[in-house]
């Protein structure tokens, strides 16, 4: 079992609990990744038996290419990445109270992994979505979840055989109760093998029908589409409408019209080419008009599937657009107006949220998105709930960077909150040292990142109950991002290094109280910085540590003195007799300390 564990992440260190011998020995120790964001296990004396006691936890984050779903309970729901096993979640969020509730992990083979676009709520009442990847043949995957009993099943695997895979879309489903959607690769095909499926799905019979094989139907022909990547749209003659990244004029793409009665498939415009009108990788939307919208590649575009008119409506490439990089897909409003979203630009270049006017052709930047407060760089399209607010995601941005929820009041109001900050692993992730067993019994450790402003946290573990604690979160006043492991020193207290801000911190805990304070910030000059390894008690009175860089990109060794509570520097690396030390130093019988250098010699 401890073989198989291996073969998933590092083990970095395996420590035996000297206060359990009387009663049975045990190795125990952390991985760095494995499930999700790390573990805590511990196995027998030997190796074996491995028991996993703790996973490193994240809650979902950096949702991309997908927007909500709201369900008949009024909450709404959608998909993000990370998780438990790191490969995708359901969640929920009730928009009145703020509050975000993680519903089902993914995790990869069982379950698909990586989920993309929207969730369907179908007409019996259960969400219908896909993933891009996992699922039995590892092509991705259809499932279906029951938010009113909180139930999962995969409904459907894609195979290299036949049904495409890979879909980089959702699914709709059409007037005649199936679902219908689009892988964006189809291996099945010598060439191109990411042409791509139109699929249909009976939700009743679970039947599964190839419908269209791109490559196939047009005889690889380039004047053709190519790698279908959103949603397909039902407009009131009762065909589907979807777009094509590839293939067409130039193969920049084409909209294609899908006949679901005659199961016919028609090219309705190729999009000329070009860097700012090609390759659209959204979805269409139906306005009361009877025309299509979509993006293709900076332009938002109008198109008449009556009389294949097609419009350049506005081009967010322009000098004097407001954005830059259009995503997913434009929203509908009561007001008449539509509303999208910018990866890029803005005041900021974080992105930003704008309103378009039809009637007059008027696009009217909105939202700036900033950062910690507003979020940035969002990559879904927005939904309109029935109170009339619109909702969407971002990201990146927000506290801890892994993203935000947002509503936007587009009436008079104009009013912007930021519902959610997703959260970055809240008791941690990435362990990259080792435990220590304190003398009162406990496992203390620390996380490379995760924590409120995921940038690590300092935790304790009881072995006898299994109880994990966050203690502290990292940040840019104690330090962040620490790599090393805590020693206890005579005094009864911890220490330990972090690796930012900056150049570096040395720090103190004192478990009995609870308190963290620091002892040293590093500013290169004669200390250096950057310290990776762990400190080592050289003295009843002195702490030896390593950094690995600075000093002219060589690194040194410092020394603290606990008495003066000083820190000094006590050699700096040349690199004729080596520099980089990342590892700890090591105290042997004869007082000398001993380490390692990663350059130089």
């Amino acid at each position: 079992m401890l073989k198989q564990l291996l073969g998933i992440s590092l083990i970095f260190l395996l420590c035996l609990s000297p206060a359990m011998q009387a009663q049975k020995r045990e190795l125990w120790g952390m991985t760095t990744g494995g499930v999700g964001a790390g573990t805590i296990f511990k196995t027998d004396s030997v190796g074996e038996n491995m028991e996993l006691v703790y996973s490193f936890e994240n809650n979902g984050q950096r949702p991309a290419k997908t927007h909500f779903t709201q369900y008949i309970n009024g909450k709404l729901y959608a998909v993000a990445s990370g998780g438990k096993f790191g490969t995708g979640v359901i969640f929920e969020y009730d928009k009145y109270n703020n509050i975000y509730t993680r519903k089902f992990d993914f995790n990869d083979i069982t379950t698909g992994s990586e989920p993309v676009g929207g969730l369907l709520l179908a007409t019996n009442g259960k969400f219908y979505g896909m993933c891009k990847y996992g699922g039995q043949f590892s092509g991705g995957v259809i499932y279906e979840y029951n938010p009113a009993v909180d139930s999962f099943q995969v409904v459907f695997d894609f195979d290299t055989i036949g049904s495409g895979r890979m879909p980089e879309g959702g699914l709709i489903q059409a007037s005649n109760g199936k679902l219908y959607g689009m892988t964006s690769s189809s291996y099945f095909n010598l060439y191109p093998s990411w042409a791509g499926t139109l699929f249909e799905f009976d939700i009743a019979t679970k039947n599964f029908v190839t419908k269209i094989e791109f490559s196939t139907i047009y005889n690889w022909s380039p004047n053709y589409g190519m790698r279908p990547l959103g949603d397909l749209i039902q407009s009131p003659n009762g065909k589907l409408y979807g777009m094509t990244k590839y293939g067409g004029y130039l193969d920049g793409g084409v909209i294609f019209e899908y006949d679901i009665v005659f199961d016919t498939i028609v090219v309705k415009h190729k999009f000329t080419g070009g860097y700012i009108n090609q390759h659209p990788d959204g979805s269409l939307i139906l306005t009361a008009n009877g025309k299509l919208y979509g993006y293709a590649g900076m332009d938002l575009f109008e198109f008449n599937p009556q009389n294949n008119q097609y419009n350049v409506k506005y081009s967010f490439n322009s000098p004097q657009s407001i954005g830059f990089w259009p995503v997913d897909r434009i929203t509908k409003a009561t007001n008449g107006k539509l509303y999208g979203v910018c990866r890029y630009g803005g005041s900021n270049n974080l992105g930003i949220l704008f309103e378009y006017n039809p009637q007059n052709g008027q696009v009217v930047k909105k939202v700036d998105f900033d950062g910690v407060s507003k979020g940035s760089y969002p990559l879904g399209g927005l939904f309109l709930a029935p109170n009339g607010i619109l909702y969407g995601m971002t990201s990146q941005g927000g506290i801890g960077g892994l993203g935000t929820i947002f509503e936007y009041s587009y009436d008079t109001t104009n009013i912007f909150v930021k519902g959610y900050d997703f959260a970055p692993s809240s008791n941690g992730k990435n362990p990259y040292g080792s435990l220590l067993l304190a003398s009162n019994g406990k496992f203390y450790g620390m996380t490379r990142n995760g924590g409120v402003y995921n940038k690590g946290v300092l935790f304790e573990f009881d072995p006898g109950t299994y109880l994990f604690t966050k203690k502290f979160d990292f940040n840019d006043t104690i330090g962040s991002f620490p790599y090393g492991s805590l020693m206890e020193a005579s005094n009864g207290k911890l220490y330990g290094t972090a690796s930012g801000p900056s150049m570096g911190t040395f720090f103190e805990y004192d478990y009995q109280n609870d308190i963290i304070s620091i002892k040293n910030c590093f500013y290169g000059g004669n200390f250096c910085g950057y310290p990776k390894g762990d400190i080592v008690q050289g003295s009843p009175i002195k702490l030896y540590g390593t950094t690995s860089d600075y000093c002219a990109g060589r690194g040194g060794i410092f020394e603290y003195d606990m008495i003066f509570d000083t820190l000094y520097p006590r050699y700096i690396f040349g690199s004729y007799l080596g520099r980089n030390s990342e590892g700890s130093l090591v105290k042997m019988n004869n007082a000398y300390l001993i380490g390692l250098f990663k350059n130089g010699g």
